[in-house]
């Protein structure tokens, strides 16, 4: 597994200090449609702006600044003009790095984008994240945050003058593999079946209530065992863990 490209985009985040304006745009943006924000070309052009498209209008030019967002050229075409924004690598290291809230779709959106071409979609199919349950994302949204804040706290580390940068991408890529060692066991041991009906008794009380989470959860088992690329990675895992035994 290669991290080099996504070590080095890594190392040009800008930790910015986030008002709660500009918070309250990057969630406009994460849970709007496509998570992008769309405005006519012409829109702040107007001299008489309401005070929300000022707002917008600053909130956006800092987020640029920091290179959270850009502009997506191609969809402005496809828009007749119309100004359409996007998260970069770094925005989406903000929101994971920083838990913010998001609808699993974010990840659906931005598969293609290094981070999650990188940390998820080489190791599920689009299938599984699209399907994902509540408690699935939950380990997959604190995986992110692992990863994430390894990511952006290269940063912050002193390096010795002897530290090459090859020497630090290596044990880089070493702990982003760990934690996706990590991911692949616990959601195995998350989906046995003994797992499944302790936790289906344990969050809740009513019988059919009970029934509905089991089943629920056990079509989730199914998806992820149907998952080719997930269930060759969790062999792999398992194969070194037991060389180690």
């Amino acid at each position: 597994m290669d991290y080099t490209e996504l070590i080095n985009m890594a190392r040009d985040y800008q930790i910015g200090d986030i008002p709660s304006n500009e918070k309250a745009l990057i969630y406009r943006i994460i849970n709007s449609e496509a998570s992008t924000y769309r405005i006519a070309s012409s829109k702040f052009r107007f001299r008489q702006q309401n005070y929300q498209e000022r707002n917008d209008y600053t909130g956006l030019k800092r987020l640029i600044e920091l290179r959270y967002i850009e502009e997506n050229q191609e969809q402005r075409k496809i828009f007749g003009g119309s100004m359409v924004y996007r998260f970069t690598t770094q925005g989406l290291l903000y929101i994971f790095a920083n838990k913010l809230i998001y609808p699993p779709q974010l990840l659906i959106n931005y598969s293609s984008n290094s981070l999650l071409k990188t940390l998820v979609f080489q190791y599920f199919e689009t299938k599984t994240i699209s399907q994902g349950t509540a408690r699935f994302y939950e380990a997959i949204t604190e995986y992110l945050n692992d990863c994430t804040r390894t990511l952006t706290n290269q940063n912050f580390i002193l390096k010795s003058e002897q530290e090459s940068n090859d020497r630090r991408e290596k044990t880089l890529g070493y702990e982003l593999e760990e934690l996706v060692k990590v991911l692949a066991i616990k959601l195995a041991l998350m989906y046995s079946e003994s797992n499944l009906l302790t936790i289906s008794s344990a969050l809740v009380e009513n019988d059919s209530a009970r029934v509905s989470l089991y089943e629920l959860e056990s079509s989730m088992k199914g998806i992820i065992a149907s998952d080719r690329k997930f269930m060759h990675f969790l062999e792999k895992t398992k194969g070194e863990f037991d060389e180690i035994k």
